[in-house]
């Protein structure tokens, strides 16, 4: 029996290849039934269809909603959804986020605060409503997909920065308040996942020095996969985790082991 068996889960940023896409199938490939979402339809129906591919009709374990997620009334309606057609929901991965780049002088009001719409209400709307669905069943399990960058700060990315803790402390907030009602939380912080950058895939040669430059400081000397990051979501969304809760897990290959001074052992022969 795989580890969500009999479990539902709902994973939302599902549309675009990344660590929903990987999380959703490695839930199902042990096990598990999911209600994935995302706003690119096209997208979403294509993961559908993979995940659902050799069961047979009605036994489907996948069913894509298209939502944006920083939309309250679109998010009620995907565990709306999800109560029809699987009855339950034991566990959330918040896993839909934006970026947004440039120095606080010059960032843009707007993608601003469409970026905290996403990565922090949408990610606050979720557990509001998955909350007193997972009572109903006696407990359940979020993780919220933060980032490093919400633990330590980068160049030119405040607004992510500034998001990305907020989803961290929120996190910890859920898990204080919530272990009464047998619900965990907590936050899986990645790093560098190159799935995440497709323009880097896309346009190798032109990003080969920033990626030489990024390896070289990550410690397992790659960047990771999104995989990587499914593998520990589902640990955490699981039972093995089962006393676990208010933690942030760092996967990041090592990256943020240094604290950036350059490597002096040659000075000292």
């Amino acid at each position: 029996m795989g580890r969500f068996e009999g479990k539902v889960a709902v994973i939302t940023g599902v549309t675009r290849p990344g660590i929903g896409q990987a999380t959703a199938a490695r839930m199902v490939a042990e096990g598990g039934r999911v209600v994935i979402c995302g706003r690119g339809v096209e997208g979403g129906r294509e993961v559908e269809r993979e995940l659902n591919r050799g069961f047979d009709p009605g036994s489907e374990p996948a069913l894509f909603l298209q939502a944006d997620v920083a939309e309250f009334d679109q998010v009620q309606n995907v565990f709306d959804r999800a109560v029809e057609r699987f009855g339950k929901v034991d566990i959330l991965f918040n896993n839909a986020g934006i970026g947004s780049f440039g120095e606080t002088p010059d960032a843009d009001i707007a993608e601003w605060k469409r970026m905290f719409d996403v990565d922090v209400h949408g990610t606050f709307y979720c557990c509001k409503v998955a909350i007193p669905l997972m009572r109903k069943v006696g407990g359940g399990v979020i993780v919220n997909n933060a980032s490093m960058s919400g633990m330590y700060a980068d160049h030119a990315l405040p607004a992510y920065n500034a998001a990305k803790g907020a989803v961290i402390n929120f996190t910890k907030a859920l898990a204080l308040d919530h272990g009464k009602d047998n619900i965990r939380a907590n936050a899986v912080c990645p790093g560098f996942i190159v799935a995440y950058n497709t323009q880097i895939l896309v346009d190798e040669a032109k990003y080969k020095p920033i990626v030489d430059e990024l390896v070289s400081r990550i410690p397992l000397g790659r960047l990771g996969a999104a995989e990587d990051i499914a593998k520990v979501v589902c640990f955490m969304a699981s039972d093995d985790s089962a006393y676990m809760t208010g933690t942030t897990v760092l996967v990041d290959g090592g990256i943020t082991t240094s604290t950036n001074l350059p490597d002096i052992r040659s000075a000292f022969g």
